[in-house]
């Protein structure tokens, strides 16, 4: 080697050294979110405004001001979005509760209509539960319980769930002496049943029966309860 590439390396030697021990910059952008990463480069651009330390910044801090003002744009409109969408999900699904809903309790009307005729059940659309899920002897509804409701007029029925139930059939009477009196107050799906319409102050008896694959069972025992 000669003495000038010998002089040379030296001088390379020595630079690399020194800044070897200078301090790095540290950017810090792992974990940051958007906002945090555009508070920063905002905070950086005025730094460099006018510090003569940093004669000629690339890039300019306007450069750095108008990025982060589009990103920020972009970013206030994709948040718009996902709010929007997060809105649409849920309605899209409180409607979807709903037509199960109102499927259920059509099913249960058909249930009760047709009898359950075959051929009535699929006329309409709906399809016959396999003979593995029929049962021989239809339950009778125990524990039927009658209590106010929360509006005038209404009584809150409920009572044990029989197996095998497709549908419970609620009947009301004013008079429980008189087995004509019955009178049809409503067909639910579930072992519960507000029963609306009735006179504030009167007394009245309630009967629950379960309709399923084999037919309609039984009536219960019947609740009595006053109107509130």
């Amino acid at each position: 080697m000669s003495f000038f590439s010998l002089a040379l390396f030296r001088v390379l030697t020595k630079q690399y050294s020194e800044n070897m021990k200078k301090n790095k910059v540290a950017l810090n952008l792992r974990g940051l979110g958007i906002p945090a990463k555009l508070q920063k480069t905002r905070a950086v651009a005025k730094s460099l405004t006018g510090n003569p330390d940093y004669p000629n910044p690339i890039p300019t801090p306007e450069e750095l001001v108008a990025i982060a003002n589009k990103t920020e744009s972009t970013f206030l409109k994709y948040q718009s979005l996902v709010q929007e969408t997060a809105s649409v999900r849920a309605i899209l699904q409180e409607e979807d509760t709903l037509v199960d809903t109102v499927l259920t309790r059509v099913g249960g009307y058909v249930q009760v209509a047709s009898g359950g005729d075959e051929a009535k059940i699929r006329s309409v659309g709906f399809d016959i539960k396999s003979d593995s899920s029929r049962i021989s002897v239809v339950g009778i509804p125990l524990a039927l319980a009658a209590s106010a409701g929360q509006k005038p007029g209404t009584v809150a029925l409920k009572w044990k769930p029989v197996r095998g139930a497709h549908a419970y059939v609620v009947q009301v009477t004013e008079t429980i002496g008189d087995a004509e009196s019955w009178k049809p107050a409503a067909v639910v799906t579930k072992s519960k049943a507000l029963i609306e319409g009735l006179k504030t102050g009167t007394h009245y008896w309630f009967q629950v029966a379960v309709t399923a694959a084999v037919g309609q069972g039984a009536w219960s025992d019947p609740a009595t309860r006053m109107a509130p």
